[in-house]
């Protein structure tokens, strides 16, 4: 007969030793499935990563939708060749409810330069009609719109441009 604790201490190993055959188990597809688990992962990562990309372009049109028409003109000041002196009058067309006939309509804006601007509408003309800013201001940075907007703007607050 077997004794007890013997008995005891057999059931504790096999315990133990069930326990390592099923990691042992588990630890021999681990290769298999971390190439199963990565390819998945990567497939995951490209759908949100595409999901993503269309909601931020949604969110853009939706930020940008109903202006149009935009116009830039530019008088160059008579006192120097600076373009902080030149006065710039921009005008677009933004969509805007009207209460008394209870629809959208096309309202026509003016503006009496870049300062007066709302930061959706100066965001619109950078991201979307980089063509239509002014020479005199795109010469602040060539071929870099927020770059040179920033320099005229900078140059506004402190009443001269830097060289």
């Amino acid at each position: 007969m077997t004794d007890t604790t013997s008995l005891a201490e057999l059931e504790i190993q096999l315990a133990d030793a069930q326990a390592d055959l099923a990691l042992f188990q588990r630890l021999s597809g681990a290769a298999d499935r971390v190439t199963r688990l990565t390819a998945e992962h990567d497939k995951a990562k490209a759908a949100h990563d595409k999901a993503d990309a269309e909601k931020a372009k949604a969110a853009e049109e939706a930020r940008f939708a109903g202006l149009r028409d935009l116009r830039i003109t530019e008088t160059p000041g008579s006192k120097s060749s600076s373009v902080l002196s030149s006065q710039f009058h921009i005008s677009y067309t933004r969509d805007a409810y009207d209460m008394d006939v209870h629809a959208t309509v096309p309202q026509p804006v003016s503006r009496p330069g870049f300062t007066a601007l709302e930061p959706n509408v100066l965001a619109w003309i950078a991201q979307r009609h980089p063509d239509k800013i002014p020479a005199s201001i795109m010469a602040l940075a060539p071929s870099n719109v927020d770059a040179a907007l920033g320099s005229y703007f900078a140059g506004l607050r402190r009443g001269y441009l830097k060289a």
